[in-house]
């Protein structure tokens, strides 16, 4: 059996850095992905680096075509990427609005279903059950 694949997404930085040694000591195959080439230098030897922007859905499926390609399908996801503005609703920019939706949801976005070629809308999510047959519902 093959050790589970482990994407850590913001690698970088100290947390998605911490987070990406502990699963490689725990024997994951971990990818870890930052846009930042430099801060990935101090990673685990058994960590395969990945400079990519996170925030570009087609980067992202991109990097996980070919990572499932080359290492398998990701079996474990940590996004460790984030950002703030101090604000409020009266202060903040348009623009700013959008870096921190682009930053801090976007890449959950991309990254969770990026294993699936075509999400199934009609498979059962939290709080849903699927109709039995023959009831409306």
């Amino acid at each position: 059996m093959s050790a589970k694949v482990a994407i850590v997404a913001g690698a970088g930085g100290a947390l998605g850095h911490a987070a990406a040694a502990t699963l490689a000591a725990g024997g994951l195959t971990v990818v870890a992905v930052d846009r930042n080439e430099r801060a990935l230098r101090d990673l685990p030897d058994s960590a395969r680096a990945e400079v990519a922007d996170t925030t570009d859905p087609a980067a992202v499926k991109s990097l996980i075509d070919r990572i499932a390609g080359e290492v398998g399908p990701l079996d474990v996801l940590v996004n460790t990427i984030g950002t703030f503005r101090p604000g409020d609703a009266v202060t903040t920019t348009p623009e700013t609005l959008r870096l921190m939706i682009n930053v801090n949801l976007g890449p959950a976005l991309w990254l969770s279903p990026a294993d699936q070629s075509t999400p199934d809308h009609n498979a059962p999510g939290p709080g849903k059950r699927r109709p039995r047959r023959g009831s409306a519902g």
